[in-house]
């Protein structure tokens, strides 16, 4: 089942909203967790600082049952859940649970002792948010302690009960527990709050950028992708309510690929309807032009000619290999039956790759040329057959010159021309052989020479003069009589001349001048 482009662009939105607002909500909530407990834990640290100096005078005069009910007036309130007074011996003075007075405090257990008693000496000072503590003492349930120091002040030491030696730093510690549910009920709702809000919020940007990707891109592409089709079946159209964006550039340029088309087409019937009677003036033309012209032209006539005859003659090949082909993996066919069936098929895909050929003779391309290097060239050639079987017992030797300039060429053309000649060397080579490519400029250094010399078998002297000719071929069967054909004229359409010397039995060279 194929997804559409909005489908897809909304749950992926969805996806990274639910994520970027989630991961944002923990962090806050969190946040938030830690500024309500740092607000709540300096609200008993007051709450403890408060009682310490309620009770100071009290314990100056040596009432300390009177500082005893101060402590547990403090204690009615709801949130509180115990006040303790610990001496500096670590006995328990007063506590809000009865059965804790007069017990000694383990500072290596007891929670309430970690901030000071963790590691070594025990610390004298400790900051608000180091003396606090937050542990379970229910399921579900959670409570803050706060501890702190009575210190040993002049008043204490020189008091009338002389109780504390003036030596003595710390006299005791203050701790008080609290409940954090009405810390923890805040934080719950609002977190509750905040997941209300977002899933709201996804909902709400998920619709919103659906509409706009319906609006704006989804509905651009649907008309472009209905074009498309409109044109593959034949249809001339055009998109009209263009858009002041990048698809209203596309549109428009697809309107422009439609006209390209159009004219295209018309211009190809026109020519289909008068193909016989342009071939007639093509070679009344011929005949009346020098050797050079008479040559070029013939080519373009011939390619004209070519590409008729192989649209014609492609559909009926098509369907003789077809029917060959099941004809063929009958197995009930007699030997001799299915041995001329095979001759049937592989003489009918010779006279395919002939049209195919044909095909390719015909399609003349205007080159599209820029700076580049016929060293380069050469070796970017030689690396797509340098690797063929045929190659395989051929030494190849480069002889390049250095700093030749750059020429204004099309690579792919020349890349072209190069194979077709290192194939033909292959060829001429099938016991192995030498090839040699040679690079250097000429006297005047306006032109560089390409040369490309093979050890094959040579070319008779009586055809030299028509290698270059369409559908001439030394090679038999074996060749169309096209590559020569299509590698001269891409070398004149780069205004340069190319040339062949061989002897038969000792080789061919290639001679191919291109102006700097």
């Amino acid at each position: 089942m194929r997804l559409g482009l909005m489908i897809k662009f909304s749950i992926i939105s969805a996806l990274v909203l639910l994520f970027t607002m989630s991961l944002f909500t923990l962090f806050n909530i969190a946040g938030l967790r830690r500024a309500f407990m740092d607000v709540y834990t300096n609200d008993v640290d007051n709450l403890s600082e408060t009682i310490i100096a309620t009770t100071s005078h009290a314990m100056l005069s040596g009432e300390v049952d009177e500082a005893y009910q101060l402590m547990e007036r403090a204690g009615t309130q709801e949130n509180i859940k115990n006040i303790r007074l610990i001496d500096k011996h670590g006995t328990i003075r007063f506590s809000l649970k009865k059965e804790e007075i007069g017990t000694f405090v383990d500072s290596s257990r007891d929670p309430g002792c970690d901030m000071c008693h963790f590691a070594g000496e025990p610390r004298v000072q400790a900051s608000t948010m180091d003396r606090r503590r937050v542990f379970p003492v229910s399921e579900g349930e959670e409570v803050l302690g706060v501890i702190r120091g009575i210190y040993n002040e002049p008043a204490c030491s020189e008091a009338s009960c002389h109780y504390h030696p003036a030596d003595v730093n710390l006299l005791g510690v203050l701790d008080i527990v609290v409940s954090t549910k009405e810390v923890v009920a805040q934080i719950t709702s609002y977190r509750n709050n905040v997941l209300v809000e977002l899933v709201f919020l996804v909902i709400a940007l998920s619709l919103c950028l659906n509409l706009l990707t319906r609006k704006l891109i989804t509905h651009p592409v649907n008309t472009l992708l209905d074009h498309t089709r409109m044109l593959s079946r034949g249809e001339w159209g055009y998109i009209e309510n263009i858009t002041n964006d990048e698809f209203g550039e596309l549109a428009e340029s697809f309107n422009d690929m439609t006209r390209s088309l159009k004219k295209a087409e018309e211009e190809r019937e026109r020519w289909a309807a008068t193909l016989e009677t342009k071939v007639e003036e093509r070679t009344q033309q011929i005949k009346e032009m020098q050797s050079v012209i008479v040559r070029s032209e013939k080519l373009a006539s011939l390619g004209e000619l070519a590409a008729g005859i192989a649209h014609e003659l492609n559909n009926p090949l098509t369907g003789i290999v077809l029917h060959a082909s099941i004809i063929e993996e009958n197995q009930d066919l007699p030997p001799r039956v299915k041995e001329e069936i095979g001759t049937i098929t592989w003489e009918a895909d010779r006279c395919a790759r002939i049209v195919k050929n044909l095909l390719d003779f015909s399609r003349k391309t205007e080159p599209r040329k820029g700076m580049n290097s016929v060293n380069e060239t050469l070796d970017r050639a030689l690396g797509l057959v340098e690797h063929l079987a045929s190659f395989h017992n051929i030494d190849i030797v480069r002889e390049y010159a250095d700093n030749l300039p750059d020429l204004l060429i099309d690579p792919g053309q020349m890349e072209q021309v190069f194979v077709n000649m290192f194939v033909n060397a292959s060829q001429a080579m099938e016991d192995g052989g030498k090839l040699i490519l040679w690079t250097g400029l000429d006297v005047d250094g306006e032109s560089v020479i390409v040369r490309i010399k093979d050890t094959g078998r040579g070319i008779p002297k009586g055809h030299l003069g028509r290698i270059f000719d369409p559908f001439f071929s030394t090679k038999g069967a074996k060749g169309t009589g096209l590559g020569l054909s299509v590698s001269y004229g891409i070398i004149e359409g780069h205004g340069g001349t190319i040339e062949v010397q061989s002897e038969v039995g000792k080789g061919t060279e290639f001679t191919i001048t291109i102006p700097v």
